[in-house]
């Protein structure tokens, strides 16, 4: 076992959180990717059947669209509980985690939509204040879940918890974001290099480079969505060990430590 006795940096913080995320990256991973499956059902969005095919399109992009936001939801409340267990020693299997979450299926989209309709509300007001309230919001999901709280209850405990530090919290939530755009733009580089350098080795047989392309264009897609996930899951260990910090930060000499496995 190890203690956060006392506050940690912003670098210690990232450090922490990307080994816990990689921890649980074979069973977060394998999550995130099952939930991207109905995206590939996009396409289907511009069939139209019946007598009014353009509003049977629109209502079926609608019900698409609407479906993918409850998996993504549901998906980032599983990937912060299951870390959170791991983060500090609580033996809960990933099905326990993953029903804990299922039973707050209706405040997750409740808490979802209040927390958009913030941020966009913020970022229309000349984007700083949506800057300001989304990193407010940023443990929003931990009292909800863990605590069991109401939406606009979890949103004042993020609130409270976040207040005193929030360019500690900026910092580290902007150095994983910022990790994370450099190491997919790198990642999308490279696949792209491959590509080029595929088509170009069979240029001189016209049929086997367009077949190069096409499984090239169909790899490429999948491979960074896999790589996105998984940098999803390392972000969310940061999360989690940034919510636990904060409790550290906010706590009284002589208080207990918070205890990290």
């Amino acid at each position: 076992m190890s203690y956060i006795e006392q506050p940690l940096s912003t670098i210690s913080v990232f450090k922490r959180g990307i080994s816990l995320g990689w921890s649980c990256i074979v069973p977060l991973l394998l999550l995130y990717v099952v939930t991207a499956l109905p995206g590939l059902f996009a396409p289907l969005s511009g069939l139209g059947v019946g007598p009014h095919p353009e509003l049977s399109a629109l209502l079926l992009k609608l019900g698409l669209d609407l479906f993918n936001i409850f998996l993504m939801v549901w998906a980032s409340g599983v990937s912060m509980v299951m870390l959170y267990n791991v983060a500090t020693g609580e033996r809960r299997s990933f099905m326990q985690s993953l029903l804990s979450v299922l039973k707050r299926t209706g405040a997750l989209l409740a808490l979802w939509l209040v927390t958009s309709l913030l941020i966009g509300i913020g970022l229309l007001l000349l984007v700083v204040p949506g800057i300001y309230i989304a990193v407010m919001l940023s443990m929003v999901l931990f009292p909800l879940i863990l605590e069991r709280r109401g939406p606009i209850d979890s949103i004042n405990t993020s609130f409270a918890l976040v207040k005193g530090n929030w360019w500690h919290t900026a910092g580290i939530l902007g150095l994983t974001m910022l990790a994370g755009v450099v190491v997919y733009i790198a990642i999308t580089a490279a696949f792209v290099s491959l590509l080029i350098g595929v088509v170009s080795l069979g240029q001189p047989v016209p049929q086997e480079s367009d077949l190069a392309m096409l499984g090239m264009m169909i790899t490429i897609p999948v491979v960074l969505s896999v790589f996105q996930a998984m940098l999803t899951v390392l972000a969310n260990g940061v999360i989690v060990i940034t919510y636990l910090n904060l409790h550290a930060r906010n706590q009284e000499p002589g208080e207990l430590a918070v205890e990290l496995a």
